[in-house]
């Protein structure tokens, strides 16, 4: 895996588990907040925004990493250069993503299933969401979330 790949802790549950490292700019000191997703505003991009800000206020050591393509991608390197763009990714590659982040972050309101939820939970990562559709369904407080 080249995005993450490299020394330090072990991060998420899957079986191919990888080591959270300093390539793509994120150490293992660092606490990466993952978004999987296509890069529209109708997927709430800017709560990501809004999100990954105040996780880095509260905690200087947070990293956000959006996983995904569209048509907002292009505006959102140029006006947040300090968070980690990594276009899409399918397969293995995208289960590594998933199993080198801390948390998830899932912004959507429109979504009725949401596939990236469970996902993210099949590797070990807690989901920071509105308790609404895909994720009331999948989310229970004080059991998995």
């Amino acid at each position: 895996m080249s995005r993450f790949s490299g020394e330090g802790s072990t991060r998420g549950a899957s079986p191919q588990a990888t080591t959270h490292g300093s390539a793509g700019g994120c150490g293992p000191q660092e606490l990466v907040l993952l978004y999987v997703g296509r890069m529209a505003p109708e997927k709430n991009i800017e709560v990501v925004l809004a999100t990954l800000a105040a996780a880095r206020a509260a905690a200087p050591q947070v990293r956000g990493v959006l996983v995904g393509d569209g048509p907002e991608l292009p505006r959102l390197h140029g006006t947040h250069p300090e968070w980690v763009y990594t276009g899409a990714k399918v397969g293995l590659d995208l289960a590594e993503h998933y199993a080198s982040a801390d948390l998830f972050v899932f912004p959507s309101l429109i979504e009725t299933f949401g596939n990236v939820v469970p996902e993210s939970m099949a590797s070990g990562l807690a989901v920071i969401a509105f308790d609404y559709a895909a994720a009331r369904e999948y989310i229970r407080p004080g059991v998995n979330g």
